[in-house]
């Protein structure tokens, strides 16, 4: 375990405080596994630097943005970044917002790759190697699941002092969820294995953005360019590896958030229909009646009764 104990933040930093050291901030995260648990109706940062981490949100979305990608994080996704990954983040939201996030500092990830990764003979023979081949994640949106999500409410409801060991757990889950996603890889043409890689990975980026950019106009040209395709390869690959379509993905998004909005605020229907992207309150309503047997005034009265 760290020589430093594993850290508690209950608040966003405030990135615009006079004096506000952004090396002494970073520090932390060099030093400490941190949780931050903090809740905002609306709150930005700029682009910033991140150790190996995942992103919750919860009641609400919470949005992070690389060089390559978008990303939505609510109650059904977590996020995974590598180290040395950074972003901009903000939340802009109807609700109160309750973000979690999950640091894990670089010495502690390399410590606890080398006690997964090698064998029980090499941890008994050589204890004090400290070398291991770098390894990256892959950095997407992950459905909440049976396999990390009960550690993330762990740790999330843990006092300090209860943390290290949870972050070790963290991490034998997150190398588990790994091993799923080659499973998901497979599906792609059966071609070389670090083409299919690539592939996938382009792939679930422009998957996430969908997710994440519902509630743009986004044109199938678009959603190719995130992914660096040509859109007849990208639709075929596609609806392969994830068994829908890029728009039946996109309409399976902004009906689902607006559910959400219906059960949660007091906007109007017409407002959830131009919040989460339609531009015809009739579609919206044929939509919403065929994903949830209700037009959606007539769900929200019955949610409320």
């Amino acid at each position: 375990m760290p020589i430093v104990p594993s850290l508690i933040m209950s608040e966003f930093p405030d990135f615009d405080e006079p004096g506000f050291d952004i090396d002494k901030y970073n520090k932390r995260f060099y030093n400490n596994n941190v949780l931050i648990r903090a809740s905002a109706r609306a709150v930005e940062y700029p682009l910033h630097w991140s150790p190996l981490s995942v992103k919750c949100s919860f009641n609400g979305e919470e949005y992070y943005e690389t060089r390559q990608s978008r990303y939505s994080v609510d109650d059904e996704h977590f996020l995974v970044f590598n180290n040395g990954r950074t972003y901009s983040s903000w939340i802009d939201s109807h609700t109160e917002v309750h973000s979690l996030t999950l640091n894990i500092a670089p010495d502690f990830e390399q410590m606890a790759l080398r006690s997964i990764k090698y064998s029980a003979v090499h941890q008994l023979d050589d204890p004090f190697d400290d070398t291991v081949n770098e390894y990256l994640f892959t950095e997407r949106l992950y459905a909440h699941g049976s396999l990390v999500t009960p550690v993330i409410h762990k740790i999330s409801g843990s006092s300090q002092d209860e943390l290290d060991p949870l972050f070790y757990e963290l991490m034998e889950h997150l190398l588990a969820l790994q091993e799923k996603t080659k499973l998901d890889v497979e599906r792609i043409d059966k071609i070389k294995a670090s083409t299919r890689k690539e592939i996938f990975e382009r792939l679930q980026r422009a998957k996430d953005y969908i997710h994440s950019c519902y509630r743009d106009d986004l044109s199938i040209d678009e959603m190719s360019n995130v992914a660096c395709m040509n859109s007849f390869y990208f639709l075929r690959q596609f609806r392969k590896a994830f068994r829908i379509t890029p728009h039946q993905l996109l309409i399976e998004r902004r009906i689902s958030v607006a559910n959400r909005l219906l059960q949660t605020t007091d906007l109007s229907v017409t407002e959830i229909c131009n919040d989460v992207g339609f531009s015809d309150l009739s579609s919206f309503g044929k939509l919403f009646r065929r994903r949830y047997g209700l037009a959606p005034s007539d769900l929200r009265m019955y949610m409320r009764s």
